[in-house]
């Protein structure tokens, strides 16, 4: 079956206002998980019987389906059918969007549903890429296709703070549950510096750090899986800037799989913003 629950909040705007219920005409037993992938390797020939391995790759994006019908509950509503203008006012909301944005369904609070199974909170980022009507000469149900930016869902965003001086320098055990065991979390950063000087952000774990000097009166952001620097108004900011010489071996802070030991030096407070990836497809 495609994803389910009580209602969804798209783009900063939910289900609920709209008096909608999550239906589907044909209900399916499938339930999409996205995670289907290719085995990148060389070839098997007379000299070579175990072929050279290079990794995998995930075929595509996790896509689902998603029902919309009146919410029967709902006292304002009287019609079970969309009017044209109503139709219009959904579509506007679901498929203008050019580029992905936060969905997330909240799940079942029922007596008759096996909470435990909702034991997880997953959010999406995606967009609507077509959408069918259903009916008898009317419209009752209108089904989307909802294609995410990833093979898979995401945690809610998860948020570090870590106050450092030169004094005392700021540490934080960071434990990174993401589902991509051998893969790494390249979080963003808000350096605010309380003084002018030299700062080193460090994972210990990782065996690797950063050093920036900075200006106490400018904060720096990091996205670390973009590999941007930027400040307030968004401008890019130069490795000259932050006194980096050696741009090949600069390193991009990221978290591994499981516990990871932070030290930041220096007179500042920063903060790690990411998202952990949860493979559990449209469930």
């Amino acid at each position: 079956m495609a994803i389910c629950g009580k209602y969804f909040e798209y783009n900063g705007k939910s289900s609920e206002e709209l008096g909608l219920a999550i239906g589907f005409l044909n209900m399916k037993d499938e339930i999409p998980m996205g995670l289907a992938r290719t085995v990148e390797r060389g070839e098997v020939n007379q000299y070579r019987y175990r072929a050279n391995h290079f990794g995998t790759t995930y075929d595509d994006v996790l896509v689902f389906e998603l029902g919309l019908v009146k919410d029967n509950c709902d006292p304002d509503v009287d019609d079970i059918r969309f009017s044209r203008s109503e139709v219009r006012e959904i579509n506007a909301w679901l498929t203008s969007p050019k580029l992905p944005k936060l969905f997330h369904m909240t799940d079942y609070d029922d007596d008759d549903i096996d909470l435990e199974l909702y034991d997880e909170y997953v959010d999406y980022f995606c967009t609507m890429t077509n959408v069918t009507a259903s009916g008898n000469d009317e419209v009752t149900v209108l089904t989307y296709e909802v294609t995410c930016d990833s093979p898979f869902g995401y945690s809610q965003e998860i948020k570090r703070n870590i106050h450092a001086t030169y004094a005392i320098p700021g540490t934080a055990t960071i434990i990174n549950n993401s589902d991509e065991l051998e893969d790494y979390i390249y979080p963003t950063m808000k350096i605010i510096p309380q003084s002018t000087g030299e700062i080193i952000i460090e994972n210990i774990t990782d065996g690797r750090s950063m050093t920036i000097d900075v200006l106490a009166s400018d904060i720096i952001y990091m996205d670390c899986q973009k590999l941007t620097i930027y400040d307030e108004t968004k401008n890019l900011i130069t490795f000259d800037d932050l006194g980096i010489t050696d741009v090949d071996d600069i390193y991009w802070f990221r978290l591994c799989s499981g516990k990871n030991n932070i030290k930041i030096t220096g007179n500042v407070d920063v903060e790690i913003k990411y998202r952990e990836p949860r493979k559990v497809g449209a469930y």
